[in-house]
């Protein structure tokens, strides 16, 4: 565990924090859950937005505070892309291609494998990505991700010796790659 080359990890069976030993798989992800949702706490702590005045994070992570003041702001501003051009089926045949194969799959559990492999089926219902980016509405599987932790170094049982990383769905992926487009 931990070297480079190295395709897949194995998940941890014993993590110690804060003087407890979790050895049961939900004990150990609660244990994770628990560590990345205070470094969010504390990076956004150390952080002021761009009003310069700071938000909460709740017990769960979520961002409370103005934000439709921030969304505002952000909008006078200028930053908020406005409108999108829509995508056209050579483009999001060429962004589906570019899908890495391999690529673990998120919450949806559909392989990369599978949506390349039946592009030409696929392309048309892909479409969804326009009307996202039309409507500025985001589909609500979307906003989930599977986070698996990733071994750095050190102690193998320790919870700040893992990097978090989130398993987006192939869906999404492509939609962000349409917004980059």
């Amino acid at each position: 565990m931990g070297y480079k080359n190295e395709k897949r990890q194995e998940e941890p069976s014993i993590i110690a924090e804060q003087g407890q030993k979790y050895e049961i798989e939900q004990e150990i992800a609660k244990a994770f859950n628990k560590y990345y949702v205070n470094m969010a706490k504390n990076l956004r702590n150390e952080f002021e937005d761009i009003q310069g005045h700071e938000h909460e994070l709740g017990d769960n992570g979520d961002l409370s505070g103005n934000i439709a003041k921030d969304v505002e702001d952000i909008n006078n501003r200028g930053l908020l892309i406005k409108s999108f051009k829509e995508l056209h089926p050579k483009t999001r045949r060429h962004i589906i291609s570019s899908l890495k194969i391999n690529a673990a799959a998120g919450t949806d559990q559909i392989p990369a494998r599978i949506i390349k492999n039946y592009l030409n089926a696929l392309l048309q219902p892909i479409t969804l990505v326009n009307l996202s980016l039309q409507t500025g509405c985001f589909p609500e599987q979307f906003k989930e991700a599977l986070i698996r932790p990733i071994y750095k170094t050190g102690e193998i049982s320790g919870t700040v010796n893992y990097r978090p990383i989130s398993l987006i769905s192939n869906i999404l992926k492509i939609l962000e790659k349409a917004v980059l487009h």
